[in-house]
């Protein structure tokens, strides 16, 4: 009470400054008997013995909370790969399809190879993604959806493309524009 009273007189709280201080007297008197009763040893493994009780119930507790957290993590990753697993497989179609229409020379070879490496790619985006998310680097709907908005663009573009009837920019004339185009830059 003698702890308290400041607090309450600063605020001239009437409840506790009114309070009958009986209690207080007999609750003190108990907890002497129980003091007396024990000795400052026995006090003191008694509280080690309680401290040691909390610190372990609150570590299985942060265990169980982790554990929770992670299979609520799991179950994010794997319902938003139920829909990124779908329209992956349109996405590929997309790129796989106008690849085989606009690489007409060189056979079947090229359109399989481009078709493998962009699947490759999405592929180890999508693994790169999963680890990121199970690391709460990101979200699990980020890491689940960043490789198809990745390659959707590319799958577009392809699409555009066939659609018009273009050609596919050759790789070997688009270099050497650049390097053309970087040492005319450089000279000047």
């Amino acid at each position: 009470h003698r702890f308290l009273k400041p607090y309450f007189v600063l605020y001239r709280d009437s409840v506790i400054e009114d309070a009958p201080t009986e209690h207080l007297a007999t609750a003190r008197e108990k907890y002497a008997e129980q003091v007396d009763a024990l000795t400052a040893t026995q006090l003191v493994e008694k509280a080690t013995s309680q401290a040691r009780s909390v610190r372990n119930r609150l570590q299985s507790l942060e265990t169980e909370i982790d554990y929770l957290r992670y299979r609520k993590l799991r179950g994010q990753i794997e319902w938003n790969r139920k829909f990124t697993m779908s329209l992956a497989a349109l996405l590929m179609f997309f790129i796989g399809a106008p690849l085989g229409a606009l690489i007409r020379k060189g056979g079947l070879g090229l359109p399989v190879v481009i078709s493998t490496v962009l699947f490759v790619l999405f592929y180890i985006l999508m693994i790169g993604m999963e680890r990121a998310s199970k690391q709460y680097v990101i979200t699990a709907g980020m890491g689940m959806w960043v490789p198809v908005l990745i390659l959707l663009p590319i799958g577009l573009w392809l699409t555009y493309l066939s659609n018009k009837d273009a050609k596919l920019i050759r790789l070997g004339s688009w270099v050497s524009a650049k390097i053309s185009n970087f040492k005319k830059k450089r000279v000047a």
